[in-house]
């Protein structure tokens, strides 16, 4: 049973993962507390991907938010040197 459990966990993470990366990629930049509000996940759930995702290298950080009430959020967006796209075209004579 604690198998199950585990794999389980491992997948409900990179589903977590998968959300907050394309909340990002569509929405950014957000702070944290901008990502847990839109995607329902707690603030201590997306700090930990978050966390992740930046040690990936995949996510940084780029400032300060500039609006709202409180402590100003620190902004996130992807980071554009962790994608590379390659192609190639394949002809036949």
């Amino acid at each position: 049973m604690t198998s199950v459990r585990t794999a389980n966990l491992g997948l409900v993470q990179k589903i977590n993962r998968s959300i907050v990366l394309s909340i990002i990629r569509d929405r950014g930049p957000l702070s944290r507390a901008d990502i847990s509000r839109r995607t329902k996940l707690t603030r201590s759930t997306v700090s930990s991907i978050v966390s992740y995702l930046t040690r990936k290298n995949l996510v940084k950080e780029i400032g300060l938010s500039s609006s709202g009430v409180g402590r100003r959020g620190i902004l996130l967006e992807l980071n554009p040197k962790a994608y590379y796209f390659k192609s190639a075209k394949v002809v036949s004579s």
